[in-house]
């Protein structure tokens, strides 16, 4: 068996990612027992994928394919696809703003670099571009995916959370700090009765105004205010 690069807790169950197989243990006796195995593959394309990431969302298990911009859930009960999404046209909708050169370049190979779901039962995807997008509620097939208007200049690291009080923050680690100008604006970016709200804090400082902000090679943190509650 390949080795085990990703470990989640679904419910009373351990999902391991192993290449493009997710081997699937439970209890059994106080011993772990192999309850099923699914290999994993994108649409239209039946070459086996390694998993880069894995979140729970309910009974929903959503992963990012490696190497591609592909993100497919599977039922944490039924352990069959249940939905799969290229964030690509949402990405490129992001970057139309940007230099040409920078633009083809992010675009020629983006991945999916990072998932979270958020207490707020949002999906939060990192990418290779910097762009962050969200999926709410995490666990329908007819949520709508929205790019952030904010992001990194490299790719998304990581996305975590923490609760404070009445809100919850989520932030994403990556490299440099960016603003995107799409040609046609985010809704997400645009509507003030969002339930997303983007600051800027002290743990980035004023990024905007700060040319080495927008250096791959700055680490920043970003962090979005959200109700506590959906």
């Amino acid at each position: 068996m390949a080795p085990v690069t990703k470990m989640l807790c679904v419910g009373r169950e351990i999902w391991c990612a192993c290449a493009s197989a997710i081997k699937v243990y439970g209890d059994n006796s106080g011993m772990l027992e192999l309850v099923h195995s699914v290999q994993v593959t994108t649409e239209g394309n039946q070459v086996p994928r390694s998993i880069a990431a894995m979140v729970a969302a309910d009974d929903w298990v959503w992963m990012a394919i490696q190497g591609t911009s592909h993100i497919k859930a599977y039922g944490a009960h039924s352990f069959e696809p249940l939905h799969e999404i290229n964030v690509a046209p949402n990405v490129a909708k992001i970057l139309a703003g940007c230099d040409d050169i920078i633009r083809q370049h992010k675009s020629a190979c983006l991945r999916v670099t990072a998932l979270f779901v958020s207490p707020t039962k949002t999906l939060w995807i990192g990418t290779s571009a910097g762009v962050i997008l969200t999926l709410s509620p995490a666990n329908s097939v007819d949520s709508k995916i929205c790019a952030l208007s904010q992001g990194h200049t490299g790719q998304v690291r990581f996305l975590t959370s923490c609760l404070y009080r009445d809100a919850c923050t989520v932030i994403s680690g990556g490299d440099g700090y960016e603003e995107f100008r799409p040609l046609v604006p985010s809704p997400l970016a645009n509507n003030n009765s969002s339930s997303f709200s983007s600051i800027v804090t002290s743990l980035i400082g004023d990024s905007a105004g700060d040319p080495s902000g927008r250096e791959d090679s700055t680490n920043h943190l970003l962090v979005w205010k959200t109700p506590k509650h959906a």
